[in-house]
């Protein structure tokens, strides 16, 4: 390999040469916290309207909780009676598993 090719090879293989949303070292850095939040945010947001998701409604809590807890219960129940009386376009959360979010 002569000195021209291993210029090119040196420079194609710079992390400066790598197109930013294929660079992970670039995507993971310190520096794009917050980019990666809105990232997040933004992919939230595209899902809940591609489902047609236009209000949620969260109950926060304890997520340590047993379901026999009247605390459980009471946001059970609250979730239930606003689901009923709420649009197919309104998303209640009161938890992922056993307890309460």
């Amino acid at each position: 390999m002569d000195e021209k090719e291993k210029k090119i090879n040196k420079l194609l293989n710079s992390p400066s040469y790598k197109i930013a949303f294929t660079d992970n070292d670039f995507l993971k850095g310190e520096k794009l916290r917050g980019t990666r939040l809105l990232l997040e945010y933004n992919k939230a947001e595209m899902l809940l309207n591609e489902a047609n998701i236009q209000n949620t409604i969260v109950i926060f809590g304890s997520a340590r909780k047993p379901e026999t807890d009247p605390v459980y219960q009471a946001a059970y129940e609250t979730a239930y009676k606003i689901s009923s009386t709420c649009s197919k376009s309104t998303l209640i959360c009161s938890g992922g598993g056993p307890g309460v979010m």
